[in-house]
């Protein structure tokens, strides 16, 4: 359920950034790097961006940002595809268990004492 939280958040994300920086274009304000608008594309605002690029016609013409854009969904169904179909489960299981062992080892590094401090609370 928390990753279907974080795909409407970032694509609701995504999709804001688009629509500002179209309007940033059109007022001639600062505008928001593209490499922050692929970022959020990339990290599951894909439907998002592609949406808002066609509503308010931004980021449609201008390569490569277009066809990453246009690409960046069919990508995410790939890894949907192969990750419902069990070909992902050995990678997330070894990113799981190194992060779990990495995790233990950090908190185990603080739970000894340090030094000749003394708390008598």
């Amino acid at each position: 359920m928390l990753i279907a939280y974080w795909i409407i958040a970032a694509n609701t994300v995504a999709f804001v950034l688009m629509v500002w920086d179209k309007s940033c274009a059109r007022n001639g304000r600062s505008r928001i790097a593209e490499s922050t608008l692929i970022t959020w594309s990339a990290l599951g605002g894909s439907i998002g961006a592609l949406a808002a690029a066609r509503i308010v016609r931004h980021k449609t013409r201008k390569q490569p940002i277009a066809n990453i854009l246009r690409a960046m969904p069919l990508v995410h169904g790939l890894i949907l595809a192969l990750w419902s179909a069990g070909y992902l489960d050995p990678i997330a299981t070894a990113i799981s268990d190194k992060i779990a062992s990495e995790t233990a080892t950090f908190s185990s590094s603080y739970d000894e004492p340090h030094g000749d401090f003394a708390f008598d609370g």
